[in-house]
This record gives structure tokens, sequence and C-alpha cells, in this order.
């Protein structure tokens, strides 16, 4: 179901991506053809591909930081095998549900289904507040930098242990809301130093993503817009993304509107909307590729360890 769903979403942006672009061609002939090439330099796409791929490994890692302190597991290539199978659905509609239900049934026979849902939420809010900082910083400069400190620093203050651990304690949710005891209790097991390495890899991921907007630009041969706006936008855009995954019943496409939006006064409206395009469709291809092959190679390492 998970590959129908693949085939058809690359199928779809495909023949979006050709019809925009000849439409585009068609209703700007004088400006189009001066904007973008015919056709796309491939070793900008792949180098585009290959960054995804780059930012898969980071977050199956961060991934496994989580499992480690909150369950007690040791075994990386479980936690990578697991994440990079529930990617293969990251970049479709109604992602976020997909990924978060794959999630809990792959750890069900562990018996840690909950442990997916912690994990998620943990992933989420710290991706948003390293991507929000980021943000500041490169749109705000250096106005951003003070509040992108103070708002990177929430996760580590001291006693945030303490802090999960009253919530838990509480009358009302402990005997009202169970399961969301248990779940402060598990997030006060995360450990400080375990925050800080996934803030500093989710930062360097939104810069991979940065890098990964630049090459598609270099790819369709348009104007490099500067590279702090163009970074700040992807990082902005992306949170929207999240935010509309979550909060809009699965609607992912508003970081590809946004983006395209955005982008427009940089560079033009043919070129923007060229590029949410393609950013989508190598995003979907790179999450199927890099998550299967990942998959793959954990399986087949973990086979040959004589544990699957």
């Amino acid at each position: 179901m998970v590959a129908a769903m693949v085939a058809g979403s690359l199928l779809f942006t495909y023949l979006a991506l050709s019809g925009s672009a000849r439409s585009l061609s068609e209703e700007n002939p004088q400006t189009f053809p001066l904007s973008l090439p015919r056709q796309p330099r491939s070793d900008y796409l792949l180098l585009a591909l290959a960054l995804v791929g780059l930012s898969h490994l980071l977050q199956s890692l961060v991934w496994h930081l989580y499992a480690r302190d909150l369950h007690g597991e040791r075994d990386a290539l479980k936690d990578i095998f697991r994440y990079s199978i529930t990617a293969l659905t990251r970049n479709l509609p109604g992602a976020f549900y997909w990924s978060t239900a794959s999630r809990a049934l792959l750890y069900q026979k562990d018996g840690r289904t909950s442990f997916a849902a912690v994990a998620t939420g943990v992933e989420l809010s710290l991706q948003a507040i390293s991507g929000g900082a980021l943000a500041l910083v490169l749109l705000a400069w250096p106005w951003g930098l003070l509040p992108a400190l103070a708002l990177l620093a929430l996760p580590l203050l001291p006693g945030t242990a303490s802090v999960w651990q009253g919530l838990a304690a509480l009358g009302v949710v402990s005997a009202h809301w169970p399961a969301l005891s248990a779940a402060f209790l598990d997030l006060a097991r995360l450990s400080r130093r375990s925050v800080a390495t996934a803030i500093a890899g989710y930062v360097i991921m939104w810069l991979i993503g940065g890098l990964f907007l630049e090459a598609l630009v270099r790819a369709i041969g348009g104007h490099l817009p500067p590279r702090q706006a163009l970074y700040g936008i992807w990082v902005a855009t992306s949170l929207v993304g999240i935010a509309g995954a979550v909060l809009l019943g699965g609607l992912g496409v508003v970081r590809e509107l946004s983006l395209a939006g955005l982008l427009a006064p940089l560079t033009t409206l043919p070129v923007a909307t060229v590029l949410a395009i393609l950013s989508r469709l190598v995003l979907i291809l790179g999450s199927w590729l890099w998550g299967s092959l990942t998959a793959a190679i954990c399986h087949f390492a973990s086979r040959r360890r004589g544990e699957i």
C-alpha cells in the first residue's frame, strides 16, 4: 500500500511539474527561457537527492538517542530500521498520521507502543524549537540572535526533569490521565545531553535543507538569492509545513505554497513555482529511496548477527 501511494504521488508530481513548466513557458515566452533551462542539471539534482539521504540518516540517529534514554534500547540498527520504514510515507498526504501509526505498530511487539507517541512529540518539539531559532537568526539578523539563543536554552534549563516529574505527580493528572502521567515520567528520563545533541543535529538538518534548496536553484539555472534569505525561507516554510501536517489534517503541501510565495520576490514567479514543485518531487523520491535503502541495510546487517 505504501509503495502504491509513493508511485502514485511520484506520477502526480511529475505530471504537475511538467505541466506547470510547460504552461509557464507558454505564458511567459520572453522571461521563462531566460529564467530556466529546458533540462535541469542532473549533477545538482543528484546532490539534492544525496542531501535528503544525509538528513534522513541524521534524524534516524537522533531518534535512536530518544530510544536509548527513554527505554534503554542499545541497538541502533533496530531504531534506524524502524525509523526508515516510517520515513517511506514522510512526504505523502496525511504523512504525520501514517508515520505516527506505523511507529506505534513497529514498537508494539516490544511492548513500547507509548514510546512512539512520546518520542514523536519530542522530535516535533525540538525540530520546531531549533528551526524557529535558526529562522530568527537567518531572517532577523542580528536582532534575532538573542531570542534564538533563549529559545534554544528552554529545553536545557536545569531542573527540566523535575518539572516533568512534578507534572506526572499531580493528582488530577495521575487520576484522570494515567497515560499522560506516564508520558511525563518518560520525558523526565531524557537527559539534557541527549536533548542538546538532538538540537544540534536538527540545526545541522535545517542547514542541510537550505543547501538542498540551493542545489535545486542551481539545478534549474535560476538566479541564486542571498544564502541567508534562501536558507531562512526554507526553514520557515518547512516549519509551516510541519504545522500544516499536524494541525491541518495532514495538509503538508502548505510548505510548497508558502515556499513559492516567499521565493517569488527573490527570483521570479515561474522559478519559485517550479522550485516548490521540484522540491516536493525530490523529497518524495528521496524519502522513498533512502528510507528503503537504509532499512534494507539495517535488516541484512541484523540478519548477519542472527537477530532477525
